[in-house]
C-alpha cells in the first residue's frame, strides 16, 4: 500500500504541474502564445488560429492532467489494473508529446518523465497482480 501511495503522490505532482500550465495557458493566453510562437521560430501576431490552438491546448492539458491525478489517487491506490494501464498509455503519450514540444524550454519534463517511470514501477506489481 505504501508503494501505491508513493506512486499516487508522484502522479499528483505531475498533475499539479499540468494544472498550473493549463491555468497559465487559459489566463495568460498572450504570454503562452508568445512562447509557442518562439518555439516555432516566428513571432506571435494577432493570429486567431494560434490563440485558439493555445487555448485548446491549455484546456486539454488542464482536463487531462486533472483526470490523471484523479485516476492516480483513487483507482491506482486501489491497485486497479485499468488505472495502471491508463497511466502507462495516456501518461506516456502525453509526456512523449510534452517532451517533444517543450523539453528545450522546460527541461523539468525529464524529471516528470522519471517520476512517471517511478510511479509505474512502484505500482506495477500490486496493480498487475490483482485480478480485474
Amino acid at each position: 500500500m505504501k508503494k501505491l501511495n508513493t506512486a499516487a503522490i508522484l502522479m499528483c505532482i505531475i498533475g499539479a504541474f499540468g494544472l498550473f500550465q493549463g491555468i497559465w495557458g487559459i489566463a495568460a493566453t498572450e504570454s503562452f502564445t508568445q512562447k509557442w510562437a518562439e518555439m516555432m521560430g516566428t513571432t506571435a501576431s494577432e493570429s486567431a488560429v494560434l490563440t485558439m490552438a493555445v487555448t485548446f491546448y491549455a484546456v486539454y492539458h488542464f482536463i487531462g492532467l486533472a483526470l490523471l491525478a484523479v485516476v492516480a489517487v483513487i483507482p491506482l491506490r486501489r491497485a486497479e489494473k485499468w488505472a495502471w494501464f491508463s497511466i502507462l498509455v495516456f501518461g506516456g503519450i502525453g509526456l512523449g508529446f510534452g517532451i517533444a514540444l517543450w523539453a528545450p524550454y522546460a527541461p523539468v519534463l525529464y524529471v516528470f518523465f522519471a517520476m512517471w517511470v517511478a510511479a509505474l514501477t512502484l505500482s506495477a506489481k500490486p496493480s498487475l497482480r490483482k485480478k480485474g
